[in-house]
């Protein structure tokens, strides 16, 4: 319920003075109790939610874990991710290439692609290849993305334009800056260990 509505409750609940009984009193009383009480659970479990961060409310959560609010490694680092998408948007959106969606950062992404076939486009980003096929109609139309046939080749290859490279760059940049913002905020030494023990894993 929100505020305005609460500071207008006592209003709309009173009945009018023609139509007042003996018993309006002891009838308003008890439905200020239960309305408090009602906003007094929604604010507490509204607070419980937050401390953390859980997503659901329900019993059946994770009975054999001795930390079931610990959201893991998997869901921290899209977290990370999500966090440095939403920079991507804003940076990009301030250079004035504002028709950029999160959605086409699974074609704009590294690395870059080049003379790429849709189907590999796809298959990187986890999507079916009529999915890529529409990301990829929408860019080229917006012009970052050209398809065109290389060596005689009838497939139809994928590559940046002029106006995507520089997308690109923009986007590179703004990661280097959070790669700064996060060495600043958890000091030099420890973003280094951070990005080295990220490198390992991702390197295989």
């Amino acid at each position: 319920m929100t505020i305005s509505a609460i500071a207008i409750w006592p209003a709309v609940s009173r009945p009018s003075t023609k139509n007042r009984i003996d018993s309006e009193p002891m009838v308003i009383s008890s439905l200020r109790v239960e309305f408090i009480a009602k906003l007094h659970r929604v604010v507490v479990k509204s607070l419980y939610h937050m401390r953390t961060n859980r997503q659901s409310f329900s019993p059946r959560r994770f009975s054999d874990d001795p930390n079931p609010d610990d959201p893991l490694i998997g869901a921290r680092l899209r977290y990370c991710l999500a966090q440095v998408e939403q920079r991507l948007g804003q940076a990009l959106a301030s250079a004035g290439f504002g028709d950029i969606q999160v959605a086409h950062f699974k074609v704009l992404r590294f690395p870059p692609p080049e003379n790429e076939r849709p189907i590999d486009l796809a298959q990187r980003a986890g999507m079916s290849k009529q999915a890529m096929n529409y990301l990829l109609l929408q860019l080229e139309e917006l012009g970052y993305v050209e398809r065109g046939a290389m060596g005689g080749s009838p497939a139809r290859l994928v590559s940046l334009t002029e106006r995507g490279w520089k997308v690109a760059e923009i986007q590179r940049a703004t990661v280097h800056q959070i790669e700064r913002e996060w060495e600043r905020q958890i000091g030099a030494q420890r973003f280094q260990t951070f990005y080295a023990v990220l490198k390992e894993l991702t390197d295989g």
